[in-house]
């Protein structure tokens, strides 16, 4: 016996359908992150006045954590 309200079961069918949707938005969601500096680096970089090469190596620097983030408040002061 279930434990389950009727409510929560989903057959395989409709498993598969909201699983792919998710594997879709993923898709799309990483890609226009990973994308959109390629697209916004030389506009970004003209508007401040930082080498290209800084504004998309940020993108690998991000995920250090907050030692990225101190140094960018340090040379911002």
């Amino acid at each position: 016996m279930s434990t389950r309200p009727a409510s929560c079961t989903a057959t395989g069918s409709a498993r598969r359908i909201v699983i792919a949707a998710l594997g879709v938005t993923q898709i799309l969601a990483w890609g226009s992150s990973y994308y959109l500096l390629a697209v916004l680096g030389t506009p970004i970089a003209a508007e401040t006045g930082w080498p290209l090469s800084i504004v998309v190596g940020g993108l690998s620097l991000g995920p250090t954590g907050w030692r990225s983030g101190v140094a960018r408040h340090r040379a911002d002061d």
